[in-house]
């Protein structure tokens, strides 16, 4: 479909066959065939996707032309349409009206018709090549700015690939950190305290055990702030996600497909206690249920955390007198005021909600 350019192309060619008509023909009746070829060319157009009916208008254009010889010097018109047709049988239909007139107006306007001919079908060629460069062009286009979002979605999932990666050596190096602090700093710091005990034990100066009394003190007072700075160092450096994903990567009894979606951490309470059950409920899994697949989703609401954990194996009942692992869980979830709930239906599910401030 040529749009635009077929309407200025088919009007050009209307205007330069009607040009050359008028020009030899100036009686009342020479309206007639500009009336009748505008008519059919109009015809042509809005009867565009239907072959049949084109069919029968070129061949009722050409029948006229046969019979009202004048109809030919529109054939550029009808003709400009009839390229575009898969018959090319087509083609020599307009060969017998020309033929004819040939015989009958003689060689000039003959000449004339198969130049304005030869014009029809160099600007439908040529129509039809502009679109088509302009069709890639806007594929092209497209494809371009399709290959854009890709590339830019590419380069923020390794950004966001990259952070996080950052944020988990950060976690680590500060786990470390802690462990360090803990193993040698607060290990000498006993070791001072002890031994500065077992010297106010044996020391006689009572003004000497008031010095030394102090100096525990100050040695008391950081010992309290190094433990305070290791359990901080220590709380910081939980990542929920990476601690499931890592139990997540362990478990080999069945299939497993984790969906989480979250944007701000929980709280290091809430992630103990979700580590905790996560860790108890894929080991009654693997003791209890024959599944096949189990999901696990970690979803962040306005005011609440929801953890789901379902696998699709037999059923096992639970009842509260039994059970060490669903109680644990069930006080883990009170502690935090949220809820637990259990589903026996379609395999075993566990539905927990915790509100996002215990």
């Amino acid at each position: 479909m040529l749009s635009r350019y077929a309407y200025m192309d088919r009007l050009v060619l209307f205007i330069t066959c009607s040009f050359v008509y008028l020009a030899s023909h100036n009686n009342v009746l020479s309206v007639l065939p500009v009336l009748a070829a505008l008519s059919i060319s109009c015809f042509l157009i809005v009867f565009e996707k239907n072959v049949a009916f084109r069919m029968v208008l070129y061949g009722f254009s050409f029948l006229l032309s046969i019979y009202f010889l004048d109809m030919v010097y529109f054939l550029p018109l009808f003709v400009y349409d009839l390229i575009n047709e898969k018959q090319k049988l087509l083609y020599i239909m307009p060969l017998i009206p020309f033929s004819m007139f040939i015989l009958d107006y003689g060689f000039y306007e003959s000449l004339l018709i198969i130049i304005i001919l030869v014009l029809a079908v160099f600007i439908r060629y040529k129509s039809t090549e502009i679109v088509t460069y302009k069709s890639k062009y806007y594929h092209l286009i497209d494809d371009t700015k399709e290959l854009t979002i890709k590339l830019n979605n590419t380069n923020r999932n390794l950004i966001e690939k990259q952070d996080n990666e950052v944020h988990i050596a950060t976690l680590n190096e500060r786990n470390r950190i802690a462990r360090e602090i803990h193993d040698h700093v607060g290990h000498q710091l006993s070791s001072a305290i002890l031994q500065l005990g077992a010297l106010m034990a044996i020391s006689k100066d009572e003004s000497t055990k008031g010095h030394l009394l102090e100096l525990k003190k100050t040695l008391n007072t950081g010992m309290d702030n190094i433990r305070q700075s290791v359990h901080d160092l220590y709380d910081t450096s939980i990542d929920l996600d990476a601690k499931l994903t890592e139990i997540i990567e362990g478990f080999t009894f069945c299939d497993i497909e984790y969906d989480s979606m979250i944007n701000h951490s929980p709280e290091q309470i809430q992630c103990y206690a979700f580590i905790a059950i996560v860790k108890e409920a894929l080991s009654n899994i693997i003791k209890h249920s024959n599944a096949t697949k189990v999901r696990l989703v970690l979803r962040e609401h306005p005011s609440m955390f929801q953890l789901i954990i379902h696998d699709n194996g037999s059923v096992y009942h639970y009842h509260p007198d039994q059970g060490i692992g669903l109680k644990n869980m069930e006080e883990r979830i009170e502690n935090l005021k949220g809820h637990l709930q259990i589903q026996t239906t379609n395999g075993f599910k566990i539905f927990i909600s915790v509100p996002k401030e215990g």
